[in-house]
């Protein structure tokens, strides 16, 4: 029997602001108070945490007039982090990462030896994890050029290189890994499409759709959200407060025909314009509500992620183990996903009769495979309330 533990995971709606240093704005702390995932743009995460290298006055982030020293940047990280708030690194893919030696002296202002993808990536969590303490990094996909081409094997390196310090199924499942498609969306896409287990580890995908139609927008997200176990909880629309539009409200608003939610919104520069940050960002959450199914009688659970294959009958409240469970046509070590109406609660156990690891879930979850550690085919009794 399995030791108890109870495993959480950092689930949408995802309310993502981006922090451009060179954009003004308010403090870290005060710029998006609607955000629960806060992304640190510009600079490196590596200068940061080697103060002594990279000194602050030297640091291209010492454009944001609110700060003097990397001391005050990281109390209003701190401060964030307190309220519950995701504090994430930008890390910017490069041409270098198309060549064995993924990181050269020099490059980016990088002071010291040439790096490969692994110790480039071990560089990327020592720095973000054990120095900094922050909680996981986004890349920035776009740098690649020309436009079009595919990665190469040395770029799938650091992706896969990266993954194994961050995201959901990585040595810090707790960690948030996360990427920003930009126009050459290739080197975003094809891996998640082409290694079910990078896309599994992935938490969600944001794309950089700004300044369009909210149709354009659905047609770029299009492609992530039929990545097999990614569907559209793991895909985050993009927008930009430096560059608003006026179908913003409307994607804020969209969600997905098909019965599941898109992964959330997020905004770049939202420092630029808070009142327009918080205007979208609070377009998004009545649609959540509470991030349960409203509605519904009871509890369904899906054999399949994302709400597919075949579904349990609707289970009224009450406690279900193997010999009652099979009425409402639950099998065991059998669910993948479930539909929580608002409001409930449900208890999920790996084993009979209450017992082994537990999964406590308030709302809807399309892939039960994303808990830490993971729930998915692993359910032998629950309870809901």
């Amino acid at each position: 029997m399995a030791a108890t533990t109870t495993g959480t995971a950092f689930t949408g709606p995802y309310k993502v602001a981006y922090y451009a240093f060179d954009n003004g704005g308010p403090r870290i702390s005060e710029f998006a108070p609607d955000a629960n995932v806060v992304v640190l743009f510009e600079g490196s995460v590596w200068a940061m945490a080697d103060t002594l290298r990279y000194p602050f006055s030297d640091n291209y982030i010492k454009a944001n007039t609110n700060y003097k020293s990397y001391k005050a940047l990281l109390a209003d990280v701190r401060t964030l982090q307190s309220r519950g708030v995701k504090v994430l690194y930008n890390v910017d893919d490069d041409v270098t990462w198309q060549n064995a030696i993924t990181l050269p002296t020099g490059n980016r202002g990088y002071k010291g030896k040439d790096l490969s993808a692994t110790e480039y990536a071990n560089l990327i969590k020592v720095s973000t994890i054990d120095s900094l303490h922050l909680d996981g990094i986004a890349l920035d996909q776009e740098h690649i050029i020309p436009w079009g081409t595919a990665p190469n094997q040395n770029y799938l390196n650091v992706l896969n290189a990266l993954s194994s310090h961050f995201g959901l199924t990585s040595a810090n499942p707790s960690t948030i890994f996360t990427t920003a498609s930009g126009a050459n969306v290739r080197y975003c896409l094809e891996p998640l499409q082409n290694n079910t287990a990078y896309a599994a580890n992935m938490n969600f995908v944001m794309d950089q759709g700004y300044g369009i139609t909210n149709a354009d927008r659905i047609q770029r997200l299009l492609p992530f959200a039929s990545i097999a176990n990614f569907g559209w909880p793991k895909t985050v629309a993009g927008i930009s407060a430096a560059l608003p539009h006026a179908e913003d409200i409307i994607t804020a608003q969209w969600q997905p025909t098909d019965g599941s939610y898109k992964g959330g919104i997020f905004i770049y520069a939202a420092n630029s314009n808070p009142s327009y940050t918080a205007k979208i960002f609070k377009a998004l959450s009545p649609i959540w509500g509470t991030g349960g199914s409203t509605g519904s009688s009871g509890v369904t659970f899906y054999q399949n992620g994302n709400y597919g294959g075949t579904a349990s009958k609707s289970i009224p409240k009450g406690n279900y183990t193997i010999s009652n469970f099979a009425a409402y046509g639950v099998v065991n070590d059998w669910a993948s996903s479930v539909k929580i109406p608002a409001g409930w609660k449900v208890t999920l156990y790996e084993d009979a009769n209450f017992t082994g690891t537990s999964w406590t879930l308030t709302a809807d979850n399309s892939w039960l495979g994303a808990l830490s550690p993971s729930a998915n085919d692993k359910v032998s009794s629950f309870k809901i309330q």
